[in-house]
């Protein structure tokens, strides 16, 4: 796509009835379907990447910041097709044998079961030349990745050599190469974040405005300082959840209970994933953007624990 076909009535009507299709399809992430304007947007980096938008759709997910995110598979396609680079080298330092269907079930999570010391010489580098001559490389180490972070996600238990090499082509492109996957910095994203989670812990935030602090100022006028009110509170309350995303919430923790049992059938366990799937759809008017990705990430822990009691059976 050059700088002037965004403006082409033509080419604006055709990606608009391939995101309509591109919406309503079953192989994209469930936070897009029926959301004919993000299918949109994912059409046109679709065709800015040259790349066929069904594989950037179904390769494409909201993070925890709320972004959009993609797979490692996607963003090494996006690199190798992009004019700007000349070579991606991934190469890998350690044994990784040592480590490799290493993990045990507790609890129905899978958690390492290799020796703690030897992640400190597990590694992965990234390196990326440019066809402008520069080179930028990223290397991540097993051992200086927290435990809390990747107890979030089986994957860094269960395909760690695949998970390290997702996470050091995420810092790569999130970051020093974000200019060419045209998303922003990691790094901005995790302080808007920890900025967005100090404001929701306060129940509310009061503003005060009183004639004592206005009046420390010696330059301010008589006249000026009659307009000032004494004191005022203005309390700011902190946002309240719809009534449709606390009924669907409680019924994800009965899916929960669901998956945990011994006496539901799986195929009937998947099924009721499946209903609650297409209530979130069918409530989805009724809940805010913020509502839609808490379920989204609902969506996904259903998934992941429906995976590993598959595993475990």
């Amino acid at each position: 796509m050059n700088n002037t076909s965004w403006k082409d009535k033509d080419y604006l009507d055709q990606i608009e009835r391939f995101a309509k299709l591109l919406s309503k399809s079953k192989a994209i992430h469930i936070t897009f379907r029926n959301d004919v304007e993000t299918c949109f947007m994912l059409c046109l980096m679709a065709d800015g990447w040259s790349i066929h938008p069904h594989i950037v759709a179904a390769n494409s997910f909201y993070d925890n910041f709320g972004r959009l995110s993609h797979t490692g598979k996607l963003l090494k396609l996006i690199l190798n097709e992009s004019p700007l680079v000349e070579k991606v080298d991934v190469s890998y330092e350690g044994d990784w044998a040592a480590i490799s269907n290493k993990f045990k079930m507790v609890d129905n999570v899978a958690v390492p079961s290799w020796e703690p010391s030897i992640e400190a010489t597990l590694s992965c580098t990234i390196t990326v030349k440019l066809t402008n001559g520069e080179t930028h490389i990223e290397r991540t180490t097993l051992g200086d990745l927290d435990l809390n972070f990747r107890s979030l996600n089986q994957a860094w238990a269960m395909r760690t050599y695949n998970q390290i090499y997702n996470h050091t082509l995420r810092q790569i492109t999130n970051g020093k190469l974000s200019h060419i996957i045209l998303d922003m910095d990691s790094t901005e994203a995790f302080e808007e974040q920890t900025a967005a989670e100090k404001l929701a812990s306060d129940n509310s935030i009061v503003i005060r405005a009183s004639k004592e602090e206005s009046s420390m100022d010696d330059n301010v006028s008589p006249e000026v300082e009659q307009n000032v009110e004494v004191e005022t509170d203005t309390v700011i309350s902190t946002p309240i959840n719809s009534d449709a995303f606390i009924l669907l919430q409680k019924e994800q923790v009965v899916l929960l209970s669901a998956i945990d049992s011994n006496d539901v059938q799986q195929s009937d366990v998947q099924a009721q994933i499946a209903q609650w799937v297409g209530s979130v759809q069918k409530e989805q008017d009724a809940l805010s953007s913020s509502e839609q990705m808490e379920l989204s990430n609902l969506y996904d822990s259903l998934v992941k624990k429906f995976k590993a009691q598959a595993i475990a059976a």
